[in-house]
């Protein structure tokens, strides 16, 4: 038989190759499991001190201006925020001409979960996502004296006896500084601004998120829990709260008999909160750009790509100075791509220019230098 033009069935070939012994076979092929985080900066509502109760912020800056609130502006680097400050109202007191007097705080208005209105020791509220890279301060300025515009109260002042730190998560306790009146410590007007809270990167207690609350007075409140208060008035701002407005010892005005206040009139401070940060070991770097245009006022700065990942993708300050030329202002910073756009504010309209702004005059030489801060730290950037 010539078994050279022999023709197998096809399935015979496939079930002959299919009973050849063959060595075992595995294969391996990896593929990627990843994950990025960022801030939840939903939640910037202001809480009642100590809990995690909303608090209405129309309704804390209402009839009479108890207060300002900064809510509900989302960032995705790490930052910390003035929630609330309190403005300091002392009502309509009797005038003593006799004698030194101490006039004690009246409470802000509260309107919690929505349902129960009352009132609440004032307090200032900080919120910190600052991720322990940054330390932060907040502090209080009598920037100047009680005045009507016509009559100045020349020596009264200030005096915070009393305050408690509260926050919102529970088992977290403050760690920090925070200001204490040994019995002798006034606010005087125009004097330093005195630190109220202090934070460290470091902190033990360094929990995204936590809403720190310094209370002038005790940790107390005057609600009428079960009372399911309802607001009326226009666009849910208070006219009427059930309760009873009450005081706080913890932040008193001091009036010497000798300033001799006139009755009738309602005098006025200005009271400066300030909260600033500085980065967590992380040292002043400096850097020169190469590229600078100008286009109606805006100033464009080109840096190299690896100055770009070096600063970092989010600018929270920047100011331009040059002592030379008398420049010395803070301005509006983007990054895009390898470019920082600033614009500086305009200081007039011109009116020889239809009303349109007039940019402050920014002039850049070898002695300017724009100071921007991000997340990664605070950048020198002069001209090459």
């Amino acid at each position: 038989m010539d078994f050279r033009n022999l023709k197998l069935p096809l399935v015979t070939v496939v079930t002959l190759s299919m009973l050849a012994p063959t060595g075992a076979f595995a294969e391996s092929t990896p593929t990627d499991g990843k994950v990025a985080f960022e801030f939840d900066t939903s939640d910037l509502r202001i809480v009642q001190p100590g809990t995690n109760s909303n608090l209405d912020s129309e309704v804390l800056e209402s009839e009479g201006d108890y207060g300002w609130c900064q809510v509900n502006e989302n960032t995705s680097s790490g930052f910390v925020k003035l929630l609330y400050a309190p403005n300091f109202d002392f009502g309509t007191v009797k005038v003593n001409y006799k004698e030194e007097s101490a006039y004690s705080v009246r409470q802000v208005p509260a309107l919690v979960d929505d349902k129960t209105t009352g009132w609440l020791n004032p307090f200032a509220q900080v919120v910190d996502y600052t991720d322990g890279t940054f330390n932060w301060d907040l502090k209080l300025q009598l920037a100047n004296k009680f005045t009507t515009g016509s009559d100045t109260l020349e020596t009264t002042k200030l005096k915070i006896t009393t305050g408690n730190v509260l926050n919102d998560i529970a088992g977290i306790t403050w760690d920090g500084t925070a200001y204490t009146n040994g019995g002798t410590d006034y606010f005087v007007p125009g004097a330093e601004a005195k630190t109220i809270l202090s934070h460290a990167a470091t902190s033990a207690n360094m929990v995204n998120g936590a809403k720190w609350s310094y209370v002038f007075g005790p940790v107390s409140t005057n609600h009428d829990e079960t009372f399911d208060g309802t607001i009326t008035g226009v666009d849910g701002k208070i006219d009427s709260i059930t309760n009873t407005r009450g005081k706080s010892d913890g932040v008193q005005l001091i009036v010497p008999a000798a300033d001799r206040p006139k009755v009738g009139v309602t005098y006025h401070a200005d009271l400066v909160w300030t909260l600033s940060s500085t980065p967590s070991n992380i040292s002043e770097q400096y850097m020169t750009f190469s590229a600078l245009g100008n286009n109606g006022g805006y100033y464009y700065l080109g840096l190299s790509p690896a100055q770009m990942a070096t600063i970092g993708k989010d600018i929270f300050y920047a100011k331009i100075v040059n002592a030379n030329e008398g420049i010395d202002t803070e301005a509006e910073a983007t990054i895009s791509g390898n470019q920082i756009t600033l614009i500086p504010p305009y200081a007039v309209q011109d009116e020889g220019n239809g009303g349109l702004p007039f940019y402050y005059n920014v002039i850049f030489n070898s002695e300017t230098t724009v100071r921007i801060r991000t997340e990664k730290g605070y950048f020198n950037l002069t001209m090459n």
